[in-house]
């Protein structure tokens, strides 16, 4: 039987990579509201083994996209994206957020750094 957790994370799975038969990286999305606006809430798991630039960055621009061009549906103003991993907060990924069009808003009570990408031009509270 699955635990609670691994069937909720089913449910809000969105890109699934697979190499050779096992799923090797994934994103996860689910719909929240931030400061009174919907957003969607974002998750991505690569393997240890499968990390690397170009997977990450082709689940993440992936995911981007698409949920980009369904959110005039959703009504979701855009993607929150929260760095559980430390390796995350490093200068590095933060320049590549920033190229990617994410505005860092603070952290959340964790000490997670939120992100934000907005699906128009205007800017985060």
């Amino acid at each position: 039987m699955l635990s609670f957790d691994v069937e909720k994370r089913s449910n809000q799975a969105l890109i699934v990579v697979v190499k050779d038969d096992l799923v090797v990286g994934l994103s996860t999305v689910y719909m929240s509201k931030y400061k009174g606006e919907l957003y969607h809430i974002f998750r991505m798991f690569i393997q240890p083994s499968d990390r690397g630039w170009h997977l990450a960055h082709t689940v993440f621009t992936m995911t981007c996209n698409f949920l980009k061009k369904i959110s005039p549906n959703t009504k979701a103003r855009g993607i929150l994206i929260t760095t559980e991993n430390v390796k995350l907060k490093e200068e590095g990924m933060h320049k590549y957020l920033k190229r990617n069009n994410c505005k860092l808003l603070g952290k959340n009570k964790a000490n997670e750094e939120v992100w934000v990408y907005l699906f128009s031009g205007k800017q985060a509270n």
